[in-house]
Parts: structure tokens; C-alpha cells; sequence
């Protein structure tokens, strides 16, 4: 019996067909993830585990199409914003919104600043005030508010942070 080891699938299949013509008549491919048992006279699939690509982040071995290394794949490609808005305990602006802006060019233009943190307050005035009350929808009209203004003055979607402050 043959159980190729080595190589890519299509080199599996070819090892299995060169055992069959070199007159070995059982073979099993298993690719990866396959669990096989090898005892008891015959090759059987008995079960799948989890496979991919690891790397080490630091000392942390981390999945390499995990949602970490995604995340800062996007932040290299399209930046990341930090928003900080301030409320009071009826949910009404208490200070300016404050932007910082990483790995992009607007981070140094005062002028595309001041329109984002203008229509972050604005978006924010307009909420129902019910709603200023709940973190979530503040988190997502300072998102959306940041990222209109950054795709039309830039054409990048930043991956966005939003702190909501309360007193």
C-alpha cells in the first residue's frame, strides 16, 4: 500500500498513479486536514482538522488569512483614523470631535481635518437624541461621517476608531 506524503496535490495524485503502474494496487491520497488511519490492514479517512498558514506575530503564532493580519493589511494600504467624541449626560456634544488621522496624506492638511471633524459634530447634532444616548450609532455616524469626507478628498476608506467619551 502507498500513502503519498510530499508535495501538492496534483504530486500526490501523481505519486498514487505511479504506485498503481508500478503494480502496487492500493493507494489513498490524502490531502491536507485529512485525518487517516493507518492500522488494522487498510487506509481509511477518519476525520478533518483545521489547516492553514501560520506565521509568528512577535512570539504569537497567528494565522496568516486570519482577521488580525487583515486588518493591518488594510491599515498599510488605506490608513487608519482615530475619532474622539465628546458627550454630556444628555448625549449633546460637549467638545469639538477630535481626529487623528495615520498613514495618510490629510493627516497634515489642516483644512481636510477641519471639514471631517465639522461634518463628524454635524452628523452627530443631527442624531435623534435618543439615539446620541447609545454608543453604537454614535460609533457608526462618526465612521461614515469621517469616511464620505476622506473618499471624496482622498478616495481611501480608513479603517476607523471611534471613542466615545461621556460625562
Amino acid at each position: 500500500r502507498v500513502l503519498p506524503a510530499h508535495g501538492e496535490g496534483r504530486h500526490l495524485i501523481a505519486h498514487a498513479a505511479f504506485a498503481k503502474d508500478c503494480g502496487i494496487p492500493e493507494s489513498m491520497v490524502a490531502f491536507n486536514g485529512h485525518v487517516v488511519r493507518l492500522a488494522g490492514g487498510d487506509f481509511k479517512k477518519v476525520g478533518d482538522v483545521k489547516v492553514g498558514r501560520v506565521g509568528l506575530d512577535g512570539k504569537t503564532p497567528v494565522a496568516l488569512n486570519g482577521d488580525a493580519l487583515r486588518e493591518r493589511r488594510r491599515m498599510k494600504i488605506e490608513g487608519m483614523a482615530h475619532i474622539t467624541v465628546v458627550l454630556d449626560d444628555r448625549g449633546r456634544l460637549a467638545a469639538d470631535s477630535m481626529v487623528t488621522l495615520s498613514g495618510l496624506d490629510a493627516a497634515d492638511d489642516d483644512d481636510v481635518l477641519d471639514v471631517i471633524e465639522e461634518s463628524i459634530d454635524d452628523a452627530i447634532t443631527a442624531m435623534k437624541p435618543g439615539d446620541r444616548k447609545k454608543d453604537d450609532p454614535v460609533h457608526e455616524a462618526a465612521r461614515t461621517a469621517l469616511r464620505r469626507v476622506l473618499r471624496r478628498e482622498t478616495g481611501k476608506r480608513p479603517q476607523v476608531s471611534v471613542h466615545v467619551v461621556r460625562l
